[in-house]
């Protein structure tokens, strides 16, 4: 790659699947911006990346989520996507107690109301904004419930959401960003601190109150570590699923196809989301620290010395989509 990659870049985030294409070319890692990563991008390489943690750390991801100009320890970097095992193995069980089937099982009905309550007010005959008012709409209803957050909150999710997003993405000389970014991080820590206190006094029928009274051997989530989850849950659980929505309506409005043939089969619906996630990821980059210097043999790669950091960029399969629902 005779240009160096950024993957802030606008042309990068309009269409990062050539660039994707052009790394799986390289003999060797390609070092990307910003900070100078070491991108890993072909499957095999990227599988044992994600596949030895002793190796290469998920604890890379809190330099960036805590810049000096944050002035402030973040939540998000206690939670357990940048945790290593045995942390993120205990962290896992704990909450899998309280997000596991019978929570979604009792939620089902509610996500079903409002997908359809969202899909009724769609305006018909005329352009709308799929994002605005059904992508966003649904998760941040749902996640809202899950936690019993008060609805006049829901708004302000996307917000949350895009200034911890941005955390590690801001120049370092956009004052103005930095402000209102430490703003969002003061106003989502103590509202859900208040909320985690409320629910220790009176517990109710939502996620927090299941976390406060989960246990493994006896042992809780810490207010710090539940903070965590919290700030996971609503940033990277609302961003996910709008992504996957919005993606997942823009293959069925390109592949007219593929749309008549879930639309006369309900049963294809999960097979088509899997095939979504796949074609379409949700996310494009994942961050490792590799705990040492060392000499790698990855699977199809020449050996190397590692560099100390590397980011695992996952894409789209260059392979056109079949929607493969028949097996």
């Amino acid at each position: 790659m005779t240009v160096r990659l950024n993957l802030f870049a606008p042309e990068f985030r309009a269409n990062p699947y050539p660039f994707f294409a052009e790394l799986r070319r390289q003999p060797t890692l390609a070092q990307v911006d910003p900070l100078g990563f070491w991108a890993v991008s072909r499957y095999a390489d990227v599988l044992h990346v994600l596949k030895n943690p002793q190796l290469f750390s998920s604890t890379g991801h809190r330099g960036p989520a805590e810049p000096e100009w944050l002035g402030r320890s973040n939540p998000f970097a206690d939670s357990m996507v940048m945790q290593d095992p045995p942390q993120h193995t205990r962290l896992r069980a704990l909450v899998n107690r309280a997000f596991g089937p019978t929570a979604l099982s009792r939620m089902e009905p509610r996500i079903r109301a409002y997908a359809e309550q969202a899909a009724a007010e769609l305006t018909l005959g005329r352009p709308v904004d799929f994002v605005e008012a059904f992508a966003l709409r649904v998760p941040a209803s749902v996640i809202g419930e899950l936690l019993g957050l008060d609805a006049s909150l829901h708004p302000r999710f996307k917000r949350w959401a895009d200034d911890i997003n941005n955390t590690t993405s801001t120049p370092p000389d956009a004052h103005a960003w930095h402000a209102q970014i430490r703003g969002t991080y003061a106003e989502m820590e103590q509202y859900l601190k208040e909320v985690i206190a409320e629910r220790r006094r009176s517990p109710r029928e939502d996620m927090v109150s299941d976390l406060l009274a989960a246990r493994i051997e006896g042992e809780a989530l810490t207010d710090a570590e539940l903070l965590g989850f919290l700030f996971l849950l609503l940033v990277a659980g609302l961003e996910t699923t709008i992504h996957l929505l919005g993606h997942s309506a823009l293959v069925l409005a390109e592949r007219p196809d593929v749309f008549a043939r879930v639309r006369a089969d309900r049963s294809l619906v999960p097979r088509f989301i899997e095939e979504v996630l796949r074609y379409e990821p949700v996310a494009q980059t994942l961050m490792r620290l590799t705990t040492a210097q060392r000499q790698l043999h990855l699977p199809i790669n020449d050996n190397y010395t590692s560099p100390s950091r590397v980011t695992a960029a996952v894409g789209r399969n260059p392979v056109t989509p079949e929607v493969r629902m028949d097996g």
